[in-house]
């Protein structure tokens, strides 16, 4: 089994703790991810993502690394696959201050997204998903819609 790495970054015109907020809060999460996450975001505790609908967990996990405003790793497996250590990849969030850019302030977000199957669902998903997701929190810090 052959695993992938997919990476992406984004620059947003925000405060890395607005991003940091941006990526966790339901507030901001259900406008433009349309799900919201659960977790103290503490080292070792676990952490959801569920439908803004009232439906189902989407995706479980563990909180890996946590250094807020900078950096977030999680643990990211499908809740009908947490059995399956093959399932399970890690989703890491840096948030990067640009302090040289005019008109500031600027963050980097690179999201990493590692130990993915190649070829998979989820690795088809995320190649389109990571973008979008970033994309609309971008639109949505910048813009506030």
């Amino acid at each position: 089994m052959k695993h992938a790495t997919f990476v992406y970054t984004i620059y947003i015109r925000a405060d890395a703790d607005a991003v940091w907020r941006g990526l966790l809060e339901p507030e901001f999460t259900r406008h433009y991810w349309m799900h919201e996450h659960e977790s103290d975001w503490e080292v070792g505790s676990p952490w959801t993502h569920r439908a803004i609908d009232g439906g189902p967990i989407r995706i479980v996990g563990e909180v890996l690394e946590s250094d807020r405003p900078n950096k977030l790793a999680l643990s990211w497996t499908p809740p009908d696959k947490v059995d399956d250590p093959t399932e399970t990849s890690k989703v890491t969030f840096e948030i990067a201050p640009q302090n040289d850019w005019p008109n500031g302030p600027w963050v980097a977000l690179t999201v990493t997204h590692a130990e993915l199957i190649e070829g998979s669902d989820m690795h088809t998903s995320v190649s389109w998903g990571w973008p979008a997701l970033a994309s609309g929190l971008k639109t949505l810090l910048e813009t506030g819609a």
